[in-house]
């Protein structure tokens, strides 16, 4: 990246606007780079492989019924799967609660319960077994996340391993159709080809109708089913958001005197044909 390809505060706007544009401008670039204890090699990921993560996350989020402003607590090392999770719960408005990963199970029990927190991550199965006997201060927490194998843990009904929880990657991040369409232009054939295959194409009739709706839009409902004999099927409804209109100001009836901020003027400028290229 050099110095004129950072992103201004006014493009961005938010962290999660930040991310977005940066996949925009650097999808194939290497992101973060991550040692792999388990197979004793580093892996890198690239821009676009992380935005894929993200809306995995963001759609087991809103899959568990989160809401804006509900908190979400991460107990893990500095990784990729920190970053995932937490530009994830950015850009749905939730809370990322941070807690320590050696802390004291009475300490971060006591946090869960104060902040409310509805979903806790953690690493090893080891630190979900450490809370038993503090598990009546985890009462409003409705999903326990692992980012290991579950083996020989006591049984909980809220107990997941993330490899089970997250949905499949199917290669279209759906979270652009609501806050940023323009950058899912930023996709070639290719790779929509490469990650999507012949369903590439009911993806660019999402892009179609979403190029139908207005620039602002809200997200009234979205499902992610996998049956058993079938490919995934996904349903996403959007609504235009109302228009504040303002009351027309102007008094005195004359066009020299119009707000030209009002109804009225906007109406009469779109009735006027457009000029034909030379």
């Amino acid at each position: 990246m050099t110095t004129s390809d950072v992103i201004s505060p006014e493009t961005a706007v938010t962290l999660d606007g930040l991310f977005s544009e940066r996949v925009r401008r650097s999808g194939q670039a290497v992101a973060y780079r991550d040692f792999d204890d388990t197979r004793n090699v580093w892996s890198d990921y690239t821009w676009a492989q992380m935005e894929r993560m993200v809306a995995r996350w963001q759609a087991a989020f809103q899959r568990e019924g989160l809401q804006p402003g509900d908190r979400v607590a991460i107990m893990l090392r500095n990784s990729p799967t920190w970053v995932t999770f937490d530009q994830a719960a950015l850009g749905l408005g939730l809370v990322v609660v941070p807690l320590y990963t050696q802390d004291r199970p009475d300490n971060v029990a006591y946090i869960i319960q104060n902040c409310a927190a509805k979903v806790l991550l953690f690493d090893q199965p080891e630190q979900w077994a450490a809370f038993s006997d503090v598990s009546e201060q985890l009462a409003s927490v409705v999903r326990v996340l692992c980012m290991k194998p579950l083996r020989g843990v006591p049984g909980d009904a809220r107990l997941n391993s993330v490899a089970t929880w997250l949905p499949p990657d199917d290669g279209k991040p759906v979270q652009h159709l609501v806050k940023d369409p323009d950058a899912l232009i930023a996709y070639s054939i290719p790779h929509l080809v490469e990650q999507a295959g012949a369903q590439g194409v009911e993806f660019l009739n999402w892009v179609a109708m979403r190029g139908a709706l207005a620039d602002d839009v809200v997200e009234v409902h979205r499902n992610y089913h996998i049956p058993i004999s079938n490919t995934a099927a996904a349903t996403m409804v959007l609504e235009n958001v109302p228009v504040a209109t303002k009351v027309h100001a102007c008094t005195s009836g004359k066009d020299e005197s119009c707000c030209g901020d009002c109804v009225k003027s906007k109406i009469e400028t779109s009735k006027k044909p457009e000029k034909i290229p030379a």
